[in-house]
């Protein structure tokens, strides 16, 4: 599953995925990125590579530790 953001300038970013439990499954990112457009991919792993069971996830994008958007996932 693929995921686009823009960020108005540079800042350190920290995007997780979570189960309906509020436990973190993955962490997709945490680090710098530049100004504009920047695409992240979750495969539908948790972080130990195991494939996750089909239903719906969480997704928080922070951007400089001020949460911007949560989203919801489903994964087939």
């Amino acid at each position: 599953m693929n995921m686009l953001f823009s960020l108005a300038k540079p800042a350190t970013v920290n995007v997780s995925v979570f189960n309906l439990f509020g436990q973190k499954v993955k962490q997709l990112a945490n680090s710098f990125f530049p100004q504009g457009q920047s695409e992240l991919l979750w495969d539908g792993v948790d972080a130990q590579g195991n494939p996750v069971a089909s239903g719906a996830y969480f997704l928080a994008l922070e951007v400089d530790g001020r949460m911007e958007k949560r989203m919801v996932l489903f994964q087939r």
